[in-house]
Order: C-alpha cells, then structure tokens, then sequence
C-alpha cells in the first residue's frame, strides 16, 4: 500500500490521505483518543489537520452516533416535537377521559373502604368541570366487557 499526501487548501502544508478501509478506524480513534469524546465538528476540524478523508463529515457523525460514551453521558442537543399543549373544551361533556390505574397494591382486609383490596381504579373525567368519577375494580380485564 502506497502512502499519498495532497496540498491542503491553504498550499502550506501536506495532509496524509487516508484510504477508505481506515476511514472508520481514524474517525474512531480520534473521536475518544485524542479528542476526548468532542463533537462532529470539532473532531472533523481536527482530523483535517493532518489527514483528508472521503465524506469526512458523514463518517464522523456516524462514529460519533454510535460511541456508547457520549450517548450515556450527553443530553442531545436538538428540540424535541410533541410538546403537550391546553386542551380547551366549551361545554360538558365534549371530552371525556377515562383511564384504568392497575394494578395497585393490595391492602390488608378484605374491606373495599379506602382501596383496601382493590386492585384496579377506573377513572372518568369531565374536561369542562373537571367533574371526576371513580370505581374501584377486582377482577377488571378486557375480556370481561
């Protein structure tokens, strides 16, 4: 295998170019060696000082992407969608919102005062009046209704 050196694009100086079998080793190197654990960016701006590499930038983010390090120490650096916004309703009844809360631990007694013994809450609610109804369940599964 034959070295190859190029001009950079100042012309001041020769960088080593890298055959693509060792792109994904020198991006991964670099990345948690000698870079400690930077970004696409700064690793990109880095390796660009002595070597050139084919889609530089994608190769790096894909390493990057899969480095088990920075997925579980760093918080992702992009807005997420699906923010929960008001629910407006104008008269009672247009939505209602039922839930089962299950299962619930189980108290002592067989008494059903309190949620002693019962294993599952079914819950209605009105959005308008804020109007809450519960029900306290045993033996609730889908099958039964």
């Amino acid at each position: 295998m034959s070295i190859c050196f190029k001009i950079d694009t100042t012309g001041v100086k020769l960088v080593l170019c890298i055959p693509d079998q060792l792109r994904k080793e020198i991006s991964g190197y670099t990345h948690s060696g000698e870079c400690g654990h930077y970004g696409v960016t700064k690793t990109v701006k880095y390796i660009q000082n002595f070597c050139v590499l084919r889609n530089m930038y994608r190769t790096v983010a894909k390493v990057i992407g899969l480095c088990l390090i920075c997925a579980k120490t760093k918080a992702p650096n992009r807005k997420f969608k699906g923010m929960m916004g008001h629910v407006l309703t104008t008269e009672p009844l247009e939505i209602v919102c039922i839930d089962l809360f299950s299962p619930l631990p189980k108290g002592r007694g067989m008494k059903m005062w309190r949620g002693w013994g019962v294993e599952y809450i079914f819950v209605i609610l009105d959005m308008f009046t804020k109007f809450m109804k519960l029900s306290n369940q045993e033996g609730y599964s889908l099958s039964n209704h």
